[in-house]
This record gives C-alpha cells, sequence and structure tokens, in this order.
C-alpha cells in the first residue's frame, strides 16, 4: 500500500488528506475494492490473476505457451505489478495513466494493461 500512498501523496502535491481521501475510495469503492489486493488471502489479487490467465491465453496463445514451456510463474512478475498498481516496475508518468485508466473504467482496467504490456 505504500507505493500507491506514495504515488498519491506526489500527484496531489503533498496534501495528506487528499491523498488519503484517494485510497479510501480506491480501497473501498465497488469499482476498485483494492482493499481486497491486501487482505488475508488476498482475494482480489487471486481473482486479478485468474482473469488475466484467461486473457493472457485468449489473447497471446504462443507467448502463453512459451511461458508455460519454460515454467516462467506469472505470479513472479503479476503480482508485484497488480499489488503496487505498477509503481514498482514502471515510471511514475506511466503509472499515472495507468490508475487513470482503472479509475475511469474498473480494477480489471489492471488486468487488460498486463496483457497489453506483453503484446
Amino acid at each position: 500500500m505504500n507505493f500507491i500512498i506514495g504515488m498519491l501523496l506526489m500527484v496531489s502535491g503533498g496534501d495528506e488528506s487528499g491523498a488519503f481521501q484517494s485510497f479510501i475510495s480506491l480501497a473501498f469503492r465497488k469499482e476498485f475494492l483494492l482493499v481486497g489486493m491486501y487482505e488475508t488471502g488476498f482475494p482480489l489479487l487471486r481473482l486479478l490473476e485468474l482473469v488475466f490467465d484467461e486473457l493472457f491465453r485468449d489473447n497471446l496463445p504462443k507467448l502463453f505457451k512459451h511461458f508455460k514451456t519454460h515454467d516462467v510463474s506469472n505470479t513472479t512478475w503479476l503480482t508485484k505489478w497488480l499489488m503496487t498498481l505498477y509503481l514498482y516496475s514502471f515510471p511514475l508518468p506511466a503509472c499515472v495513466r495507468i490508475v487513470d485508466f482503472m479509475i475511469s473504467s474498473n480494477v480489471f482496467a489492471l488486468v487488460k494493461v498486463a496483457v497489453g504490456v506483453l503484446r
């Protein structure tokens, strides 16, 4: 969560109250429910990983097969991307655009971005 709070603080110009309210909205609004990314058992994370596997297999079958052949586990990299809203691996301006995309649609936008990056 510290990655997300840090990003919200940076884009809000250090407005702690605004960053906190933004995080609360992301954590508990039905479109996002990011709190599920950090709860016991990581229910949202597991759901997003399942959705990703489906989209990955359907949209990039050759790459999907290559990953499976070489035993490349999605959790090795996908978990970091999703739990930090890509902030762990991508530059801040790209992550702000990803978060904007998620806010304009729903949390499943994170999965679409992952497939797009692999494409």
